[in-house]
């Protein structure tokens, strides 16, 4: 529920600022949480689980940790090279960059907790099954 309302506050900021083209880059940090959602499945045996899994860190990985700061990067130095004009005003620069700053350290966070999630599960530590937090 959090996650939802915090990403409905920052597309509605963005587009009440007149800076909707602004929102491709963060909603690509979204295609992680698609099959986030599919890890509570309870349909699913067990190699599906473990496929599940994996496809969910590769995702995270790609999408939050390479995609997403890359393409959060660029439209900053556009916003900077550029001189600041209508379109893009300088206070959207600084939001901008506040906003990239903030996403990517939670990323880069959540990322960490879950490299360590795997290296107990493939330690033994946790069964490959164990969803729960820990």
């Amino acid at each position: 529920m959090a996650h939802g309302a915090a990403t409905f506050a920052v597309m509605t900021l963005f587009i009440e600022l007149g800076a909707s083209h602004i929102i491709a880059p963060i909603l690509i940090m979204e295609c992680s949480t698609v099959i986030l959602t599919l890890l509570r499945a309870t349909f699913f045996g067990p190699k599906m689980q473990m496929a599940t899994q994996a496809v969910f860190v590769i995702s995270f990985f790609f999408w939050r940790i390479i995609v997403s700061p890359i393409s959060l990067f660029h439209a900053c130095w556009v916003m900077y090279t550029n001189d600041f004009s209508d379109c893009f005003p300088r206070r959207l620069f600084y939001i901008t960059s506040a906003f990239s700053i903030f996403f990517m350290s939670l990323n880069l966070y959540w990322f960490i907790k879950i490299v360590k999630k795997v290296r107990r599960k493939l330690s033994g530590k946790e069964g490959m099954g164990d969803l729960d937090r820990k």
